[in-house]
């Protein structure tokens, strides 16, 4: 997809993320950014109108999407999560790019 294209060419070319000791880096923006654009999609493949628009979700989606995300982001900066999970903390200046 494309954000998926997008996704490498900002973990590759801006964060830096193309060698070998950098890899734990590339893995865990990878992560962040499919698990956000894979939940958020389940926003969009449930109704024809334009989500959080025309459209409101129900508690239960809403609250089981945003503990999703809150889940899966607190993985990459939990240590013994993110050492288990081979994850290192991203730069700050990636957190923009997941915006």
């Amino acid at each position: 997809s494309l954000f998926d294209v997008a996704t490498f060419a900002v973990l590759w070319f801006v964060i830096k993320a193309n060698v070998v000791e950098r890899q734990e880096v590339f893995q865990a923006g990878w992560f962040l950014e499919g698990l956000i654009s894979q939940t958020l999609i389940v926003h969009f493949i449930r109704t024809k109108k334009i989500p959080f628009i025309q459209s409101s979700p129900s508690l239960a989606l809403l609250g089981s999407t945003v503990l999703v995300c809150v889940v899966g982001v607190s993985l990459v900066y939990i240590p013994p999560a993110a050492a288990w999970l081979k994850f290192e903390v991203p730069p700050a200046g990636y957190i923009p790019w997941l915006i």
